[in-house]
């Protein structure tokens, strides 16, 4: 059992080393084709934006995703993997929010975005939101597939959303400017929620447990109401046998 687990420790960790690797190198040449392609005010917004997301992504969590790594894991009952689940994703999406909104009105205040700004300030401030908030539920939904042991579901997320947030942005930026590469960053980003609630959804951590749990229990009391039954009309007969005859 011990060399199992060994072995699956190896494959997991030679499944990270390789998919961070190959996610940096895609990042980099991404990031150049950008820098050289794209517009100068795309790209400041661009790289502001990136370092907006992971603010948000870490301060909207405040530690308790590894706090869920630990503690999910050891949680036999399905119910009390369900309802620990559910605390940490509402508590992270409230708290992902606020900083986003924070977020987003230092962006506002940033001289040097002003052309970006001034051009379409309504649609950019609605798409800047809704990517940072989708990017911060993605990696909330993602922690709790990683603290369930989904490896293999997690480092191809990796890579897709590493292509994707680099080659849709800069496809939005060379044809729409600032407003196609916000969009393009906020298509990936709810994609990549969707995904991870949907697979959540359809391993629904402890719903199936709690289901079978359920189907068992009305069983049992059906079972038992059965055998009261068949014990009252036994004893029926054996009072009445006249009746019965």
């Amino acid at each position: 059992m011990n060399s199992a687990v060994t072995a699956s420790t190896k494959q997991a960790a030679t499944m990270s080393l390789a998919t961070q690797i190959g996610t940096k190198a895609i990042n980099l040449g991404l990031s150049i084709l950008f820098v050289r392609l794209a517009a100068p005010d795309c790209v400041g917004l661009f790289t502001l934006l990136l370092a907006s997301s992971q603010l948000v992504s870490s301060l909207g969590r405040l530690g308790m995703n590894y706090s869920v790594a630990v503690l999910l894991p050891r949680q036999i009952d399905a119910a009390a993997q369900f309802r620990l689940s559910i605390t940490y994703i509402l508590f992270s999406l409230g708290s992902s929010l606020l900083v986003a909104g924070f977020a987003l009105w230092q962006l506002s205040q940033t001289r040097g975005l002003a052309s970006s700004w001034d051009a379409q300030p309504g649609p950019i401030a609605a798409l800047i939101l809704v990517y940072l908030v989708s990017d911060a539920s993605s990696e909330i939904f993602w922690s709790i597939h990683l603290a369930l042991g989904r490896f293999r579901v997690v480092f191809l997320r990796d890579v897709w959303v590493a292509l994707g947030k680099g080659a849709l942005p800069l496809a939005g930026a060379l044809y729409f400017g600032s407003l196609g590469m916000v969009t393009g960053l906020g298509l990936v980003s709810l994609l990549n929620c969707w995904i991870a609630a949907t697979l959540l959804r359809r391993e629904p951590l402890a719903l199936a447990g709690a289901e079978r749990m359920a189907f068992k229990m009305v069983n049992r009391i059906i079972g038992a109401l059965a055998c009261r039954r068949e014990c009252f009309c036994r004893y029926r007969t054996d009072r009445h046998p006249a009746n019965q005859a």
